[in-house]
């Protein structure tokens, strides 16, 4: 299996962080996490969802690891 050298940038959220607006073809932009993980040229992981509290943004990336 081929495993990727950069490192992994996990981002977790609500609406602001889910690229739901691309993802359903409404609006093509990019959220915050695709920009920051370009500028650090690291691997983006993005676990946020649309409608998640905070529980779910705080359990979520542990549950990744």
């Amino acid at each position: 299996m081929f495993k990727s050298s950069k490192k992994k940038l996990i981002v977790s959220g609500c609406s602001y962080s889910d690229n739901y607006a691309t993802r359903e073809g409404i609006a093509n932009f990019k959220v915050y996490g695709q920009l920051l993980a370009e500028k650090l040229d690291m691997e983006l992981v993005n676990v946020a969802q649309c409608g998640f509290g905070n529980k779910a943004i705080f359990l979520i990336p542990i549950l990744y690891l």
